[in-house]
């Protein structure tokens, strides 16, 4: 049995993470699984002989959101005392070469500094210096480079796409709604130029609706390429909800169009593209106002986890040895 959890994406409220729990579950092989909505993770166990990470993944996919590959490389530089010549060096760097865990291991005589590359999941930093040591030198205090936190890079960049999607569709969405709604605002009476008034040019009016919100369908085609196949699959989602109501007024609005097109001036007062169009740019704005609350909550415990102890006491042999938490 393996255990292992997976970074999922696409994710937008709790009925997304019951689907993923669902299908993964249903897999041959699969003994446990349960996803954490707030961390994006699915926690799984299995049985390799019957299901593997590369089948769960394509699961997850299948069922219409995405698997993040989270690397296990680290990097650290650790000072080494007691090299006097390049055969010293070379000593070290072969020592480290034969671990198992160790990716890549080069040691710079000149300022007496190992930089190892190597799997968190298989070795530890303690195992390092305790193979230097052995070898014969001294493994001083470890500098441990900052890693990049993949996580953040990718709530940042999620932040961006969801950010450019609300100002798409914000920048067609007023216009629109200015359009259909702006001469009914009574203490505002807002003028609509007078080569697209509804009544005396409906059908130019129309078209000038359908320009305006086909940008704000595609700033949100994903409730709709997700919302669809959730409910193809018997599993609706709140995306389903939004591609579903979007779609009927739009669909309902397309009719009303071909309506003024043949002569049926009338069918202008039941255009609802605006309605269409405001509710894709409001869960827009709702989803981007979530993505950068939720970014600078990780930020804060994260924060918060940095004020832990750096190093433990771990005794081996009976003899107390100072090692790094990491």
């Amino acid at each position: 049995m393996k255990k292992e959890t997976i970074k999922i994406t696409g994710m937008t409220c709790a009925a997304c993470a019951a689907r993923v729990e669902k299908v993964v579950s249903k897999m041959a092989g699969i003994t446990s699984a349960s996803v954490n909505f707030a961390t994006e993770s699915l926690s799984v166990e299995y049985d390799e002989g019957v299901a593997s990470r590369q089948k769960i993944n394509e699961v997850i996919e299948k069922a219409g959101y995405g698997t993040v590959e989270i690397s296990t490389i680290s990097e650290v530089t650790i000072p080494i005392g007691g090299m006097t010549c390049a055969s010293c060096s070379a000593r070290v760097e072969k020592v480290l070469g034969k671990l198992e865990g160790i990716t890549s291991a080069t040691v710079n005589l000149a300022t007496e500094k190992a930089t190892v590359h190597y799997d968190t999941q298989q070795i530890k930093l303690s195992t390092i210096r305790q193979a230097i040591e052995k070898a014969g030198y001294q493994a001083l205090e470890i500098e441990k480079k900052t890693a990049i936190d993949e996580d953040k890079l990718r709530k940042e960049k999620e932040i961006r796409t969801l950010k450019t999607k609300l100002i798409v569709s914000a920048t067609f969405g007023i216009p629109l709604l200015y359009l259909a709604m702006g001469a009914m605002i009574w203490w505002l009476r807002l003028p609509i130029p007078s080569f697209l008034e509804p009544m005396q040019y409906p059908l130019t009016y129309a078209i000038v609706q359908i320009i305006l919100v086909i940008p704000i369908i595609i700033a949100g085609h994903r409730f709709y390429s997700v919302g669809f196949k959730a409910i193809i699959q018997r599993s609706p989602n709140m995306d389903s909800l939004i591609a579903m109501g979007t779609s009927a007024a739009i669909l309902y609005s397309l009719y009303s169009v071909y309506q003024i097109s043949i002569g049926n001036f009338g069918a202008v007062e039941d255009l609802y593209f605006e309605t269409a169009g405001v509710i894709i740019t409001l869960i827009l704005l709702g989803k981007y106002l979530e993505a950068v609350s939720k970014g600078k909550t990780s930020e804060a415990i994260k924060k918060l986890m940095g004020l832990a102890p750096k190093t433990a006491l771990v005794i081996r042999d009976g003899v107390e040895i100072e090692t790094p938490i990491d």
